[in-house]
């Protein structure tokens, strides 16, 4: 299977950043609690960023996360 990176044209203005000060897997956890749903967090390979993404119904065709919530799955 050919892996996908995430899509340079969509950017990542948008997309929530998780920087230094704050741990990418406390935020994670945070956000699952509060929306009841669980989140992924994989590191941006275009701004060197953490973002985090719902979207984990695909995540085998991207590069492995980093850290994924299982709360709500």
């Amino acid at each position: 299977m050919n892996i996908k990176k995430p899509s340079k044209n969509r950017g990542c203005e948008c997309k929530m950043r998780i920087g230094s000060k704050e741990s990418p897997h406390a935020k994670a956890r945070e956000l699952a609690k509060k929306h009841k749903k669980d989140y992924g967090v994989y590191e941006c390979p275009w701004c060197g960023k953490f973002h985090l993404t719902t979207k984990l119904d695909n995540k085998e065709r991207y590069k492995p996360l980093i850290y994924q919530t299982h709360y709500y799955s």
